[in-house]
């Protein structure tokens, strides 16, 4: 009934595991979704993205999808990750849900500060993981266009 995870130590991949395969087990609906996943935080009070339109555009180009997992049930949110191939979003609660995916890309936007947090997350699950460093604007970020869709091009050459 209640699922207790301690920030203190890092979980090991085998825990991670076994969180995302008794999760995705009760997972029954389905949402049309793409494989391409913007978190967005317009509905949070920090590390909004200040320059939504400029990149809007950029996620236009590359087929990235923007959801706001508020508005997601959980099993919405795990079905999403389960699927997704590129999920990109700015530091925050929302990108524990990378927990869910498997072989994916995470593409983290940070202002500021950097924290070591859903690299560690990405690791253990086995997905690439990339950062773009964005300038702070105020409680918000904002993201270099140019860099963000170079790296978004990069990533998907590789695939």
């Amino acid at each position: 009934e209640t699922l207790v995870v301690p920030t203190f130590p890092d979980p090991i991949p085998q825990e991670c595991a076994w969180i995302r395969d008794r999760m995705q087990e009760q997972v029954t609906a389905s949402v049309e979704q793409s494989q391409r996943v913007f978190v967005a935080r317009q509905d949070a009070t920090v590390r909004r993205i200040a320059n939504r339109d400029a990149v809007q555009r950029v996620f236009d180009r590359h087929n990235i999808d923007t959801y706001l997992l508020g508005e997601l049930s959980v099993e919405e949110q795990i079905s999403l990750f389960t699927d997704a191939e590129i999920v990109v979003g700015p530091h925050g609660a929302g990108l524990t849900n990378i927990l869910y995916g498997s072989d994916l890309t995470v593409i983290e936007l940070f202002g500021d500060k950097t924290m070591a947090t859903f690299d560690r997350l990405a690791e253990n699950m086995g997905h690439e993981y990339r950062y773009l460093q964005c300038e702070q604007d105020g409680l918000d970020i904002r993201v270099d266009g140019e860099k963000l869709d170079a790296t978004l091009r990069d990533v998907l050459i590789a695939d």
